[in-house]
């Protein structure tokens, strides 16, 4: 079918399926590739742009986690409250069990909840990583074939 159309648009009967001038000279990019093209980059750029989003989401010093960080924190407020109270209400605030409670929370609850959280945290930004690498890895610049273009030429003439 493609050799009646190019042998069609050599007698002038259609259009030009190169989008290009009446009689194709084989150069330049159509106005539709260069639209398309620019379409294309634009779609890259937006979707660039989600995944650095997200990366920074979850890299090191970023947003992801800051919630519960901040809730071990009054957590962590709370109990040694709690427990100060404990120490004073049966009289035994003045001794070296008051000064530990903070480290004694920290080393049962605080640490392992954090280092938990880092873990998920490295897990997430590993795996949004990986996923815009496959993105980039994907994009193809495809660009016309010269030399099927000129050999469909070829059998027009």
């Amino acid at each position: 079918m493609l050799a009646s159309t190019m042998a069609g648009y050599a007698m002038g009967g259609i259009s030009n399926p190169f989008g290009t001038s009446k009689y194709y000279k084989g150069g330049g990019v159509s106005g539709m590739e260069r639209s398309a093209r620019r379409a294309n980059l634009r779609r890259e750029k937006e979707i660039r742009g989600y995944y650095d989003e997200m990366v920074g989401l979850y890299a090191p010093g970023g947003e992801f986690g800051k919630g519960y960080e901040a809730q071990l924190e009054r957590a962590k407020t709370k109990d040694v409250a709690t427990g100060t109270q404990q120490l004073i209400s049966s009289g035994l605030y003045g001794t070296t069990t008051a000064a530990g409670l903070g480290q004694t929370w920290e080393e049962n609850v605080g640490a392992p909840a954090r280092l938990r959280l880092e873990d998920l945290r490295m897990q997430k930004y590993a795996d949004i990583l990986g996923q815009k690498a496959s993105f980039v890895e994907r994009i193809q610049n495809e660009y016309p074939d010269y030399g099927l273009i000129a050999g469909l030429q070829s059998q027009i003439y």
